[in-house]
């Protein structure tokens, strides 16, 4: 709702100044080797908040999320396994800096917007009213959250350590 009523590109900028700022915190506490866990938790929650005013601009940016959701992997796989997780982490950091400054070269012009005539909390209300109104959406809403909540976390750390106990670390 509030993602809404901001041009998108002020979104996407804000978005990736977010997630680079994360990242580039993780990838100095790895480097530096202080990384603790409760640190890296709070970091990669700020990153998902950045992801999520992600969305409100998305429509700008879909072959490119395409692209490196490809290029992405392979590159920050070699990196961790060639040389460290640190320097893989401060390099997806650079990658948001130089989108954010990419994005603050463009000069948009945006149609102006008719005032929004209910308040943020009744948008909510009325949002909320609708999702309860269909139960395959709030299933899974439920669902995908619970997936994310226990399957994901899981699967990324032991992935990891079977790697790094059976296969030979990160190379492998």
């Amino acid at each position: 709702m509030w993602g809404d009523r901001l041009p998108r590109q002020l979104v996407m900028l804000s978005s990736d100044v977010v997630r680079c700022a994360s990242q580039g915190t993780t990838a100095a506490l790895l480097l530096l080797h202080q990384a603790q866990v409760w640190e890296l938790v709070v970091l990669q929650a700020v990153y998902g908040a950045g992801e999520r005013l992600l969305h409100a601009g998305a429509a700008l940016m879909s072959l490119s999320r395409t692209a490196a959701g490809v290029v992405g992997p392979a590159v920050g796989g070699t990196l961790i396994a060639l040389i460290s997780p640190g320097v893989a982490v401060a390099g997806d950091a650079a990658t948001f800096l130089v989108s954010a400054g990419s994005l603050a070269l463009l000069r948009l012009e945006w149609p102006a917007r008719e005032a929004m005539g209910a308040s943020m909390l009744t948008e909510f209300r009325e949002g909320l009213a609708e999702v309860r109104k269909r139960t395959w959406i709030w299933v899974l809403i439920g669902y995908f959250g619970l997936f994310n909540i226990f399957v994901w976390p899981p699967f990324f750390v032991l992935g990891a350590a079977v790697a790094n106990h059976s296969l030979g670390g990160a190379g492998a």
